[in-house]
């Protein structure tokens, strides 16, 4: 297996100025490039999620901070393949457990950066999700090259990457989410809604796009403190949600709401 190479601090600084992006959150996204390329070969999981998205279809419109997972085999007998992987590289001193209930498991990867200071890494496997498309083998772009070999992993179909993002921004309110998904739009990538629907009611969550839109003030609240230190460029809160009201068509959903809502008043 090709190895990984340490970086130095006045590389990274280096980077960081060329590629527009702040210098501490670059830094975090080395350890998580390097723990992707390390896993890159565990039998049985499969890449997802924004920082799937950012790295290999959305040309690193922001920076990721962690690394998720669909597991598609027995969750139990992959911590000791993964925290060999990770230990053998000898840039992350440690892997502890975080969180480990049915289904789910989360590993936390110890490093010191160039400066000596201490950072974390979390890996996140779900067995709990299962998978709905032939999952696919992609290209991870980034930043490192000669310190991380070029790679490639196997991740969620494209569809179904999208999807589950969709589903999330519908579930919780996480501003990277909405970024995400007005990158995936402005991108011209497809949205499945019914994989979106499919992927709704799979994790218990209601189908409803409205939800996407409920707490726009909590998002514009947490939207430049949760994000700006992750983009290259800003994009302003209102052109996000102006982007995504004009592709899920919340007016006619609205419409839609209510127009249900008169027909079941007039049935009781």
């Amino acid at each position: 297996m090709a190895e990984i190479a340490q970086i130095s601090g006045d590389e990274l600084q280096v980077i960081a100025g060329r590629e527009g992006f702040d210098f501490t959150q670059l830094m975090q996204d080395y350890y998580v490039t390097a723990i992707v390329f390390l896993l890159k070969d565990i039998e049985g999981i499969h890449f997802k999620g924004g920082t799937a998205l950012q790295k290999i279809f959305l040309n690193h419109t922001r920076l990721s901070e962690d690394a998720d997972y669909t597991v598609s085999t027995d969750i139990d007998k992959l911590r000791k393949p993964i925290e060999k992987r990770i230990k053998e590289s000898r840039l992350f001193q440690e892997v502890t457990k975080d969180k480990d209930v049915k289904g789910y498991l989360r590993l936390v990867a110890h490093y010191r950066d160039p400066f000596g200071d201490k950072g974390t890494v979390f890996i996140d496997l779900n067995s709990r999700a299962s998978l709905v498309l032939k999952p696919e083998r992609n290209n991870v772009s980034h930043f490192y090259e000669g310190y991380i070999p070029a790679f490639s992993v196997s991740t969620l179909a494209l569809k179904e990457l999208i999807a589950e993002k969709v589903a999330a921004a519908i579930a919780r309110n996480q501003p990277r989410d909405h970024f995400d998904i007005y990158q995936i739009i402005r991108h011209d990538l497809p949205i499945d809604m019914k994989l979106v629907e499919k992927k709704c009611r799979s994790s218990g969550d209601e189908f409803n796009i409205i939800r996407m839109f409920d707490k726009a003030k909590t998002l514009k609240n947490r939207w430049d403190k949760d994000l700006l230190p992750l983009v290259r460029e800003e994009v302003p809160f209102e052109t996000v949600m102006k982007t995504l009201a004009k592709r899920f068509d919340l007016a006619g959903e609205k419409k839609r709401l209510r127009n249900l809502n008169a027909k079941m008043a007039q049935v009781h």
